[in-house]
């Protein structure tokens, strides 16, 4: 059920993007906008240009599709529906957002209307920026980025009008879409499961005022002062899949690397805990975990890398424990906090 938030009208030829279309539709649908798509109109009395035009009118935002056929004609006129759709936009002053298909599938030679798309795609490449796409999934991830990009900018006033909190959960539902988008292209793209890695887009600022957003500035002084006193034995971050941990932590330790007083780190390790199997032997369990680039350092040092965590020269990254609370029971995970805390001083995320 749309919110109301926002309309799109998605415009694009059917018989080769129609794949394309419903990807948008459904992407546009998931952030509970209003997508507008010809295809779905049940049948109606009046002109098919008619409906088509007042549907721009009430719209938000035009996204065109341009693939590398011209599209139906309209009775009675030289253009297609799509070109007109493009073009009628344009001329009621909506934000245009065109995505034009490469050339892996290139014109026939023998179209009729080939002079036609070759003008207009050469249009919009003079007039506009405009973004290529491939497959769905790529097309999807920019569409997405464009549509939240133009909407908080100030390019659709209304969001200026929304209440704080719905610019927060607007920005979530953003962020939860790209780390599902980039899981799938993981899958799609057959990539061996043990290489996989989530992806956690930066939580933008949402200009809603201190009574709403709190700067995560505090959270990266408290855990950078944890790392430097070593007063508590771990450090948990909780919330949502999709909000950022990982990130957080990535961007944390890049700060740590920046400025000073510098930390004895050499390395921080992450451990995925997704792959983490329970056995009697967790010490040996973990270290079978440990990156390359751990094993390396306990090596080099001539220490045994537990020892290095100890003293505060290696930090554990753990990752993943909402994985593992599912794939074991609780008292796997109370087990698991039980070893953690006898042995290490980690840093927990999730």
């Amino acid at each position: 059920m749309s919110l109301g938030l926002l309309k799109v009208f998605v415009s694009s030829t059917t018989d080769d993007l129609k794949p394309y279309r419903t990807e948008v539709g459904t992407l546009i649908r998931d952030f509970k906008f209003e997508d507008v798509l010809m295809d779905r109109w049940t049948a109606q009395p009046n002109p098919p240009l008619e409906k088509i035009e007042r549907a721009i009118r009430d719209c938000d935002v035009y996204v065109g599709l341009i693939g590398h056929r011209y599209g139906t004609r309209i009775p009675g006129q030289r253009v297609s529906y799509t070109h007109r759709e493009y073009s009628y936009a344009g001329e009621c002053g909506k934000p245009r957002l065109l995505y034009l298909r490469d050339e892996s599938c290139p014109l026939s030679e023998g179209d009729p209307n080939r002079t036609r798309i070759i003008r207009l795609r050469n249009k919009i490449k003079k007039d506009h920026l405009w973004k290529e796409f491939s497959k769905p999934l790529d097309l999807v991830r920019k569409v997405s980025a464009s549509l939240f990009e133009l909407w908080s900018s100030g390019g659709i006033p209304r969001y200026d009008e929304l209440p704080p909190e719905k610019k927060i959960l607007l920005e979530l539902r953003r962020l939860a879409s790209d780390d599902l988008l980039a899981r799938r292209d993981q899958l799609e793209n057959g990539q061996d499961a043990s290489k996989r890695s989530w992806f956690f887009g930066p939580l933008r600022r949402c200009n809603v005022g201190p009574k709403y957003y709190v700067s995560r500035i505090t959270e990266f002084e408290k855990v950078a002062a944890w790392l430097l006193s070593r007063s508590q034995p771990c450090i948990a971050l909780t919330g949502p899949s999709g909000i950022g941990k990982t990130n957080f932590l990535v961007e944390l330790m890049d700060r740590i690397g920046q400025d000073p007083p510098p930390l004895q780190l050499e390395a921080v390790l992450p451990l995925s805990l997704g792959s983490y199997v329970p056995e009697e032997n967790f010490a040996g369990n973990l270290e079978r975990m440990i990156p390359r680039e751990g094993i390396a350092i306990a090596l080099a040092s001539g220490e045994d890398l537990l020892k290095l965590v100890r003293k505060g020269k290696v930090l554990l990254f753990l990752d993943g424990l909402d994985e593992f609370a599912r794939n074991y029971s609780a008292e796997h995970c109370v087990d698991l906090f039980r070893n953690l805390l006898e042995i290490l001083d980690p840093v927990r995320s999730k």
